[in-house]
């Protein structure tokens, strides 16, 4: 619920559409009841281009 608050309206380059994909994260979290952190993550490493898992 923080992330989706903290990048809501935002919109530079860097969090561009983290709000949204945040909300959406949320949302199925609520749906399954647990917290997905590799979609979390890969919000974060989307912008940076780092791979998800380390090969």
């Amino acid at each position: 619920m923080q992330a989706v608050n903290e990048y809501h309206g935002l919109f530079d380059e860097l969090r561009k559409g983290w709000s949204g994909q945040f909300k959406q994260i949320l949302f199925n979290s609520m749906d399954e009841g647990e917290i997905n952190y590799p979609k979390i993550t890969s919000v974060f490493r989307s912008w940076t281009k780092q791979p998800l898992y380390a090969t």
